[in-house]
C-alpha cells in the first residue's frame, strides 16, 4: 500500500505534476491511499493502480488518473468537490462509483470511456463540462437528483453512450419537468405516479398501490431502514399501470423506510417514504390499589385493574 500524506512525497528519479516519482512506483499494483487536500495533474497518468482510496481530498487535477486501465475500485471519500479535465478518462475497468454530495464540479471529458454499468449524480453538482461522460458502451442506468434538469444541452455530456437505450431516474413527481428538456427526455424515463397509503402498520397484513409506466406483475417491491429489508410477498397487477404490493409484517421497527420498486429493465428506483407505525399494545405488569404500570412503548392505551 502506497500512502501520501499532507507532507509526504516519494524520492525518486522522476517527477508527475511537480512531485517527484519513484521509479518503482510505475509498476505499482497495490492500493494507493491519497490524504492530501490536492491531487496535481498528471500525477498518476498511466500507472497500474488497481485501488484507490482518496481521504480529505477536495480537488482533483486534470489528467491525475487519465489511462489507468486497470483501475477497478474507486474510493472518492466525502470532500472530493471538483474533478479535473480527462481525470479518469480511459478507466476502462473501472465498474461502479459513488459520488458525495460534496461535489459540485465534473470537468470536460473526465470519466470519458470509463467502464461503469450505472452512474448517480447528486443535486450538489451545478456543473457538467463538455462530453464529460462520453463513450460509456456498458452504462445501463443514471440517477440524477435535481428537482430542476440541470442545463447540459450545450455540454452534451453523454455523447456516443446510445442514451435513448439508458433509464434515467429522476425525483418522483419531477419525471414531466426532465421529459419536457431538450437533453434529458432523449433518455427512457420510467414515471410513478403516485402510491398509496403513506403510513402502515408493523404487524399483520398491509397494502401498497403504485401505478407507474410499464409496471406489471412482475416488480419487485421492498421496504428498508438501514439493514432492515421487508420484501413484498406478494405483487398483484391491476390496471393502468397500477400494481398492488401485499406485505405481512411482524413486528419490524416503526419509523420512516424507503419504498423501492424494481423492474427489471424497466424501473429501479426509491419512489418514497412509508411511514410503519409499530403498536405495541398495552400490557399490564402490575397493579397496585387501582393503579396499572404498563410496559413502554411506542402507542399504548392504559387500561386500570382494580
Amino acid at each position: 500500500m502506497w500512502i501520501f500524506g499532507n507532507t509526504y512525497r516519494p524520492a525518486g528519479t522522476g517527477h508527475r505534476g511537480g512531485w517527484p516519482v519513484s521509479t518503482d512506483m510505475l509498476s505499482l499494483t497495490e492500493e494507493l491511499v491519497y490524504k492530501a487536500k490536492i491531487i496535481p495533474a498528471n500525477v498518476f497518468k498511466q500507472m497500474p493502480l488497481v485501488s484507490v482510496k482518496l481521504e480529505n481530498v477536495e480537488e482533483i487535477g486534470g489528467y491525475a488518473f487519465n489511462q489507468c486501465s486497470m483501475l477497478s475500485h474507486l474510493d472518492l471519500g466525502h470532500k472530493v468537490k471538483t474533478i479535473g479535465t480527462y481525470a479518469f478518462a480511459a478507466c476502462e475497468s473501472l465498474q461502479s462509483l459513488e459520488f458525495t454530495s460534496s461535489l459540485t464540479v465534473i470537468n470536460s471529458l473526465a470519466f470519458e470511456g470509463v467502464g461503469l454499468t450505472s452512474l448517480n449524480i447528486p443535486a450538489s453538482v451545478s456543473t457538467i463540462g463538455l462530453h464529460a461522460f462520453q463513450g460509456f458502451p456498458h452504462l445501463l442506468e443514471v440517477t440524477v437528483n435535481w428537482n430542476t434538469p440541470l442545463s447540459v444541452s450545450s455540454a452534451d455530456p453523454f455523447l456516443w453512450s446510445n442514451i435513448a437505450n439508458i433509464q434515467l431516474n429522476v425525483p418522483v413527481g419531477k419525471e414531466s419537468l426532465y421529459k419536457a428538456d431538450g437533453y434529458w427526455k432523449q433518455f427512457y424515463i420510467p414515471e410513478i405516479s403516485y402510491y398509496s397509503p403513506k403510513v402502515i402498520a408493523g404487524s399483520g397484513t398491509s397494502s401498497i398501490s403504485i401505478r407507474g409506466a410499464d409496471l406489471n406483475g412482475t416488480a419487485e417491491v421492498r421496504l428498508t431502514q438501514g439493514s432492515v429489508s421487508v420484501s413484498a410477498t406478494s405483487v398483484s397487477p391491476g390496471t393502468n399501470g397500477v400494481i398492488t404490493a401485499n406485505f405481512t409484517l411482524s413486528q419490524i421497527p416503526g419509523g420512516s423506510y424507503q419504498l423501492h420498486v424494481r423492474q427489471a429493465g424497466v424501473i429501479d428506483k426509491v419512489i418514497g417514504e412509508i411511514t410503519v407505525q409499530n403498536f405495541v399494545y398495552p400490557e399490564v405488569v402490575s397493579s397496585i390499589t387501582g393503579i396499572g404500570q404498563l410496559r413502554t412503548g411506542f402507542t399504548q392505551t392504559a387500561h386500570l385493574v382494580l
